[in-house]
């Protein structure tokens, strides 16, 4: 993408007229999640940051519904050992996620802003890796080792909110106090660029080598950012493609990029066409990261301020 192609984007999708929109079907109503953030799923169960319970884990209703992830409802499950929250051993004492990112079968990364209870005195905030065996099946929880990547404390304080990995293997990450884009080499921390206009990234998702920013201001990208180090010859600087607190974003694998934004929409740029389509508005996000992902089926879930929702595969396939 060119940046000329970019800001007839931005224009395009300020003057395109209501389209027909997919159906949300509310899956988890508000209950005990707060500002459910990122998404994981593994086999029928899926798991949401939060701004108060840790990554808290979702279970079907029906565990004799051969397909809950399609058709049926959830409940939040905030027990040992599916649930991630309080204290964890001696080592972790945490209870605020923002994004979640899966990596693989087996591996997700987590982003923490908290910077650790009172209680504990511990600067427990940083990026994480979080070991899961699919395999496992309920009642036998797939959680595996929590393992803390880069400490908030050797960031300043940056209380890292969003997380992805690049096609280069190293782990990018935004920060709720500052606006840097950051990326993890081996034992080393390296600046990439910033967002624009001093605004924190919300949420981070790669499409092939660029990487796009949900930012309190804006949905942008930065092109090929791999290549990109210090911000030099101005590499780093964002594009912006639509205007708007954007509270997350998620690709779906197929060419798409889903951005939700705090006037309650969600929208999805078509990354090959250039252009962007509505499916769904009448949604309540706050200004901290929101939950926005996809399960092993294709359907997109959706982590409003107080429930969860989802829109099914099927149904995002007939968005033009």
């Amino acid at each position: 993408m060119k940046a000329a192609s970019l800001v007839s984007i931005a224009f395009f999708a300020l003057s395109l007229p209501a389209a027909a929109q997919v159906p949300v079907q509310v899956v988890v109503p508000a209950g005990i999640q707060q500002d459910p953030a990122g998404f994981m799923n593994i086999n029928n169960d899926v798991w949401f940051g939060d701004r108060i319970n840790g990554v808290l884990h979702y279970a079907p209703d029906d565990r004799a519904n051969p397909n809950p992830l399609d058709t049926g409802t959830y409940h939040a499950d905030p027990g040992q050992p599916f649930s991630i929250a309080g204290v964890l051993g001696s080592i972790f004492s945490f209870n605020y996620i923002g994004q979640i990112y899966r990596v693989s079968d087996t591996l997700a990364l987590l982003a923490v802003p908290d910077g650790g209870r009172a209680s504990t005195g511990k600067p427990v905030g940083g990026i994480y890796t979080l070991g899961f065996d699919p395999t496992q099946v309920f009642p036998v929880s797939p959680i595996g080792n929590l393992t803390q990547l880069v400490p908030d404390k050797g960031l300043g304080g940056s209380q890292p909110t969003s997380v992805a990995l690049g096609p280069d293997g190293k782990q990018y990450f935004g920060n709720l106090k500052n606006p840097n884009l950051q990326r993890i080499n081996g034992i080393q921390v390296e600046s990439v660029g910033t967002a624009l206009n001093g605004q924190p990234i919300l949420s981070l998702a790669f499409n092939g080598s660029d990487i796009y920013l949900g930012t309190r201001d804006g949905f942008y990208f930065v092109p090929t950012v791999p290549a990109c180090s210090g911000n030099q010859n101005n590499c780093g600087r964002p594009l912006l493609i639509s205007a708007g607190a954007t509270v997350a974003v998620a690709n779906d694998g197929l060419g798409h990029v889903y951005f939700a934004q705090s006037d309650g929409t969600v929208s999805r740029l078509n990354v090959g066409t250039q252009t962007i389509s509505p499916v769904a508005s009448g949604l309540s996000f706050g200004n901290i990261t929101a939950g926005l992902g996809f399960d092993r089926n294709g359907n997109l879930w959706i982590g409003q301020s107080s429930e969860i929702d989802r829109i099914l595969a099927a149904d995002l396939a007939l968005i033009p």
